[in-house]
């Protein structure tokens, strides 16, 4: 039958509105609107990393169909993408004993380097050729040249797409899990958390020391506002796609953990049956002085983690159906390798305890048993189920057994 020609204009002018409808759902403000609109995942350097791979040629390019339809189920071509570790029970030396400067295809990550000395050396090289410029003419300098066209386009891509992979994750949650007023609550969060950039200068102006700093973190103002931060160190040591993926995941998580949900006065259960799970397999540290949310707590550190593998995983599987083998393990390194040297603010008190940590979890724990642990990275670096039976991967589901931590002795403490 043939269809009338008012009928197809008509049924086409329908998807476009709904297209634009569904783009300006997720995209905020201006955010990375023509991103969102454009966004196909056909394959990684169609979708999302469009001319940031070099020097590698890719194996033949496969139909990512499965994956835009959201199925994320195992692929039987995916067992052909795997290469066995000699040892898989235990990746962290494998992730964090190695090079210090690492590349994948979509760029190198540097431990090697502190990220905020690599900026200070920027703004004194700025001093130096430009002796005539006023104080804040030179941060302004710094600034535009740390913050350039080229890496702002990348960071937003960065961030777009981990928001939109973070609304997709909990909006596919069962509903027995989350209810649909719970999902909209939590995607109402996400939404709101906006990246905020330099230049000019001032955008950072609360906090000048950003522009060095090789800190990323989420934070909500006094005003409300919810930001996500980047330091202009962080961006000149980290170049690769998946180190930005986990960092970014990991800190808008921040704007929906456990502590931030309790805080909006709001509760709920899936996230008090992994809040057990991280309790039970030993990923908080119940410091003698611990006060939930408040200090000695790693609750909502390790829960950003938690999130953070859950989008990281799914990255690096589509990056897997192009580039196999050691692009793809370089690329599952460097997506933690940050993590295995934590900077000097981490520590409570080196001299004394020098594997204590005062924010996050020791590097082990967040690496081995949070990232390591996550099915699909095991299944794309080749290995099989944890022989450990109790090391099994968290999930928002009610645990088998459940386990109270202790209630905290009386003590005095002071808000981190």
């Amino acid at each position: 039958m043939k269809v009338p020609h008012w009928l197809g204009l008509l049924c086409m002018s329908t998807f476009i509105v709904l297209l634009v409808q569904l783009g300006s759902f997720i995209a905020t403000d201006e955010e990375s609107k023509f991103f969102y609109l454009s966004y196909q995942r056909k394959t990684p350097s169609e979708a999302f990393l469009s001319g940031e791979i070099k020097n590698i040629k890719p194996t033949n390019p496969r139909d990512l169909a499965s994956v835009t339809s959201r199925s994320r189920k195992t692929q039987n071509s995916s067992q052909e993408l795997t290469f066995p570790r000699t040892d898989c029970d235990h990746l962290y030396s494998f992730i964090c004993e190695q090079e210090q400067k690492l590349s994948d295809p979509t760029g190198s990550l540097d431990i090697s380097t502190v990220a905020s000395q690599a900026a200070k050396n920027l703004l004194d090289e700025i001093k130096k050729r430009h002796p005539k410029l006023t104080p804040a003419e030179v941060q302004e300098k710094l600034a535009e040249t740390i913050f350039n066209s080229k890496n702002q386009a990348r960071i937003q891509k960065a961030f777009t797409w981990v928001k939109r992979e973070l609304i997709l994750f909990f909006e596919q949650q069962s509903d027995s899990i989350f209810t649909a007023a719970e999902k909209s609550r939590i995607q109402d969060l996400i939404l709101k958390t906006r990246l905020k950039l330099p230049p000019p200068a001032s955008v950072y102006a609360d906090q000048l020391d950003l522009l060095t700093s090789d800190e990323v973190y989420y934070e909500k103002t006094e005003q409300g506002e919810r930001l996500l931060r980047v330091g202009g160190g962080y961006i000149l040591t980290s170049q690769s796609w998946f180190n930005l993926i986990f960092t970014f995941a990991h800190e808008l998580a921040h704007a929906i953990d456990i502590c931030e949900i309790k805080d909006e006065g709001l509760s709920f259960p899936a996230f008090d049956h992994l809040n057990a799970c991280f309790l039970e397999h030993g990923l908080i540290d119940l410091h003698h002085e611990r006060k939930e949310c408040i200090a000695h707590d790693h609750l909502a550190e390790v829960f950003a983690d938690w999130i953070a593998v859950q989008i990281t995983s799914l990255s690096l599987k589509t990056f897997a159906q192009e580039y196999p083998k050691l692009p793809l393990e370089n690329a599952i390194r460097n997506s933690v390798r940050d993590l295995c040297t934590p900077t000097h603010h981490e520590r409570k008190d080196p001299h004394q305890n020098p594997e204590e940590f005062e924010f996050h979890p020791l590097p082990k724990i967040r690496v081995e048993m949070l990232f390591s642990h996550h099915p699909t990275i095991r299944a794309l670096l080749g290995c099989g189920a944890l022989k450990i039976p109790q090391a099994s991967f968290c999930s928002f589901e009610k645990p088998l057994t459940s386990i109270k931590p202790p209630l905290p002795q009386p003590h005095s403490s002071h808000p981190l």
